[in-house]
């Protein structure tokens, strides 16, 4: 009986895998295959030098962080999820400049491991400090191809604050931040095989 059932499952499964035409995977786009906003990140947690999870764990989240040149390049953790998840959209807002500083202050999206380790630079474009707006919200550039923008478990999102140089200058910013993401449904995970 059991036998019997077992090739009775494969059969089926293998019916199943030849049901689906060879090009259907590759016909649905990107964005098809991911699940609606599922996530919206406001709140981090903002880090002065190495971005390690060890640094954050058992400190309060903010809503803001604020970046100076004077204390150099630090980092402002968002999310660390347990699940893979797509980073969808982001953006930033300058809520108050002072200061300058002699080079470019820039502020970029990144994903790194909970040691701190770069894994991968999200957005395309760096928001200059100095220069971007103050009175709206200023969009992160993405690729374009949602795949490149996967936060796996094990990585924090993170925005990062830079200097061209050494610290030093009077920049000062207060920034707020909004991420939104979604969960990585299993019909995608599907059609990457199929291919």
């Amino acid at each position: 009986m059991k036998i019997q059932f077992d090739r009775l499952f494969l059969l089926l499964m293998l019916a199943l895998i030849l049901a689906v035409p060879s090009g259907a995977a590759s016909a649905r786009s990107n964005q098809d295959l991911i699940g609606p906003i599922s996530d919206v990140w406001r709140s981090g947690v903002q880090v002065n030098g190495s971005p390690t999870y060890a640094a954050v764990s058992g400190r309060a989240r903010s809503l803001s962080a604020q970046f100076s040149s004077a204390a150099g390049e630090s980092f402002f953790l968002v999310e660390a999820p347990a699940q893979k998840m797509v980073v969808r959209a982001a953006r930033v807002r300058i809520l108050k400049r002072s200061g300058a500083y002699a080079q470019h202050a820039t502020l970029v999206l990144e994903a790194r491991s909970l040691d701190g380790t770069l894994q991968r630079t999200l957005s395309t474009v760096k928001i200059d400090l100095q220069t971007a707006p103050t009175t709206d919200w200023i969009a992160v550039d993405f690729t374009g191809d949602p795949k490149d923008n996967w936060l796996n478990p094990g990585e924090a999102l993170t925005f990062h604050f830079a200097l061209d140089d050494v610290a030093g200058g009077d920049l000062s910013a207060l920034v707020i931040f909004e991420v939104s993401a979604s969960d990585l449904p299993h019909s995608y995970i599907f059609p990457i095989i199929w291919k």
